[in-house]
């Protein structure tokens, strides 16, 4: 009595049914790693026939989420290079800093190499 009882390791396991995590822009920004939410809202209106919009309600306001899968896709997208086909070039080249590049793509950068 009182005692678990532990299965056996031949018996039938019991069916797992995946189910995807979904996190809000907030949370995704920082697993991207993006410099703030407005940035990754900002991308992914960039981005939007690859990346519909999903929202969920909560306290009266409707909040940007975003697959776990969609987020290892961005972050790919991001720290590997992603070319951005329908301007030709990457988009972190676009700034209006001057020919620098992105600071923010830099600063990301920065933090890897380090």
């Amino acid at each position: 009595m009182g005692e678990d009882h532990i299965p056996p390791l031949d018996a039938p396991q019991p069916k797992v049914v995946p189910i995807q995590g979904m996190f809000s822009a907030a949370v995704a920004a920082e697993l991207i790693p993006m410099p703030s939410k407005a940035a990754l809202l900002l991308w992914l209106g960039r981005h939007k026939e690859e990346f519909p919009a999903r929202y969920r309600r909560r306290n009266s306001r409707l909040e940007r989420i975003l697959s776990e899968e969609e987020i290892l896709k961005i972050r790919s997208m991001i720290l590997l290079g992603y070319e951005d086909l329908r301007a030709g070039d990457r988009f972190w080249e676009k700034s209006s800093r001057g020919r620098g590049g992105h600071p923010a793509i830099k600063n990301i950068i920065r933090m890897f190499s380090a």
